[in-house]
Parts: structure tokens; sequence; C-alpha cells
């Protein structure tokens, strides 16, 4: 997962950050789908392996929340820089 994080499969009409962003949003509801499922069926959770399967997800969620936090403060303060720029010192 590492090399796709770090050059995320973009789509075409978003700028390259907000690409970053859908790509972990997009990722996430990718693996909540079937979490949702087996939280609909109490024996699939009874199961010896589904200790495993959740803490997997939420490890995984984990990361794909991270890496949108990173991506979307450094945005901010990109942006908070470029305004400040733009607007020049102070009179």
């Amino acid at each position: 997962m590492l090399p796709l994080a770090l050059h995320p499969l973009l789509t075409l009409w978003h700028p390259r950050l907000a690409g970053k962003i859908a790509w972990a949003r997009q990722l996430f509801r990718r693996i909540q789908e079937p979490m949702d499922t087996f939280t609909q069926h109490e024996l699939i959770l009874q199961s010896p392996d589904a200790k495993r399967i959740i803490k997997n997800y939420n490890r995984l969620a984990k990361v794909l929340l991270e890496f949108e936090v990173l991506y979307h403060r450094g945005w901010m303060r990109q942006v908070r820089r470029k305004g400040q720029k733009q607007l020049g010192p102070r009179i």
C-alpha cells in the first residue's frame, strides 16, 4: 500500500491534492461496505477470524483518515501562505 499512498491513482478532473484525498476516501468506502455487511450478521462477527478482520479494518481505516487529514492540513497551510502573500503586507 505504501507505493500507492505516495503516488495514488488520481482522476483527471481533480487537482493533485484533492485527488489524493478523494483516493483515500474511495478506498475507505471500499473497505467500509463489507464491514457494514458484517455488522448486520452477528454470526459472522462471532467467528474466530472476526477479531483479526476487525483489527485490520480499524488499522487501515485509521491510516486512511490520517492520510486524508495530513493532506488536508497541508493544503490549508498552503492556502494560508499563498493568501497572505497575495494580500501583501498589512498597512
